[in-house]
């Protein structure tokens, strides 16, 4: 199954556990589960998983992601969400740089949806001393 861009965003029925959890958000939802995000199909996510962060339902999960106004690869049309390495072009477009992308730019900086643009290596780096 690869990568296919479409619009929609939900719970990918195979992979999506028969065995109930109570999440942090107040609902409850399978225990394990995988999101297709437009196409793009999320690793694993809840309880027991120790990647899986926040403690959230399928539902809010998505709204949370849908929060952070993930962008999409200008190139592939993948989800770039907060915090992930990009490329950048003359005219603004980002680019992924997922090893199957084929963007071939080099890194600009990581995507910050906060402030609607790409904060650059060096001034991160200033950030975080």
């Amino acid at each position: 199954m690869g990568f296919q861009r479409d619009d929609t965003c939900g719970i990918v029925p195979n992979f999506a556990s028969s065995e109930v959890a109570s999440y942090g958000c107040g609902h409850q939802g399978p225990s394990q589960y995988q999101l297709s995000m437009h196409g793009e199909i999320t690793r694993l996510i809840g309880r027991g998983i120790k990647e899986s962060r926040p403690d959230f339902c399928p539902e809010c999960m998505i709204n949370f992601i849908k929060a952070e106004n993930p962008r999409r690869c200008e190139n592939c049309g993948r989800l770039i969400l907060q915090g992930m390495p990009v490329s950048q072009n003359r005219n603004g477009e980002l680019s992924c740089n997922r090893f199957d992308c084929g963007c071939g730019g080099s890194l600009a900086g990581v995507w910050d949806y906060r402030t609607g643009r790409v904060t650059p290596f060096p001034e991160l780096a200033r950030l975080q001393r």
